[in-house]
């Protein structure tokens, strides 16, 4: 779970950004207005995560990583944050996300 409570509005925004990466198929636009977002990003540690997930389908794996980690800075007892790290990047398996590209070679513990 998120680490801090949010208003309903600023869930709404979040679950909005959410919608248009997965379901408007607007990644790369979700990543660039989330990231204008700085009011909620200083909120939510949730928001990171969304932000995360905006880059990684954008094939902006740097950044995907240096957000990812900042929600888990934010909330590190989320395991849902370190689950979404591992399963999208190296993990010792030698697998990654765009397969042997090395696209997405961004997370080595």
């Amino acid at each position: 779970f998120p680490k801090k409570e949010l208003t309903k509005n600023e869930e709404l925004r979040l679950a909005t950004y959410y919608t248009d990466i997965y379901y408007n198929n607007l990644p790369f636009e979700t990543a660039k207005t989330l990231s204008k977002d700085t009011e909620l990003l200083k909120k939510s540690d949730f928001a990171y995560y969304i932000l995360a997930k905006a880059y990684l389908e954008s094939k902006v794996p740097s950044r995907a990583l240096a957000n990812i980690n900042k929600a888990i800075a934010l909330n590190p007892d989320n395991l849902n944050y370190k689950k979404y790290k591992a399963q999208n990047g190296e993990n010792g398996s030698g697998s990654n996300r765009y397969g042997k590209s090395g696209e997405a070679r961004y997370i080595n513990n």
